[in-house]
C-alpha cells in the first residue's frame, strides 16, 4: 500500500483503491495499515466531502479517500522521477499538480510575502523562513 501512493496518486482518478495493488482485496482489509500509518504521521488520509461542509467533518460513506506522503522527500524518492524532468517544460506541468497536491500550500521563494487565491499558495520570503518553522513548532 505504502510504496503505490505515488502511482495512485499520478493516475487520472488519484482516489486510493486497494484493488488496483491486490485484486480481491478491499480498504476493510487494509484498515489497520492505514490506520498505524496515519498514527505514526507517514501519511495523511484525505476524505472526499461533498456537499456543504460542516464542522465537526465527517467522511461520506463512499469511502472515496486519497493518501498522500508526509515526508516530500520520500515521495519524490517513490516517485522516481528525474529532478531535470522538472526543467522541461512540458513534463513540469504534468508532474506539478502530482508533487504539488502531495505538499503543504506553502512556496518559499526569492519574491515577497504574496498569496496566491486561485492556486491557493502562500508565498514566503527566504530571509523569513525562521518565523514559518517558529510558528509550525508552536502549533502542537
Amino acid at each position: 500500500m505504502y510504496k503505490n501512493i505515488f502511482s495512485q496518486l499520478n493516475k487520472e482518478n488519484k482516489n486510493f483503491k486497494i484493488s488496483c495493488i491486490e485484486k480481491g482485496k478491499s480498504n476493510r482489509d487494509y484498515f489497520n495499515a492505514y490506520e498505524w500509518l496515519e498514527l505514526a504521521h507517514v501519511i495523511y488520509r484525505c476524505h472526499n466531502i461533498k456537499g456543504h461542509v460542516n464542522l465537526p467533518l465527517q467522511e461520506e460513506s463512499s469511502g472515496l479517500f486519497r493518501l498522500y506522503l508526509a515526508d516530500e522527500g520520500i515521495f519524490t524518492y517513490q516517485s522516481q522521477v528525474n529532478q531535470s524532468d522538472f526543467f522541461v517544460k512540458e513534463r513540469r506541468n504534468t508532474l506539478a499538480g502530482v508533487f504539488y497536491g502531495n505538499c503543504t500550500a506553502i512556496k518559499i521563494s526569492s519574491n515577497n510575502f504574496g498569496y496566491n487565491k486561485e492556486n491557493d499558495i502562500l508565498t514566503i520570503p527566504h530571509y523569513a523562513v525562521f518565523a514559518l518553522a517558529k510558528n509550525i513548532r508552536n502549533i502542537n
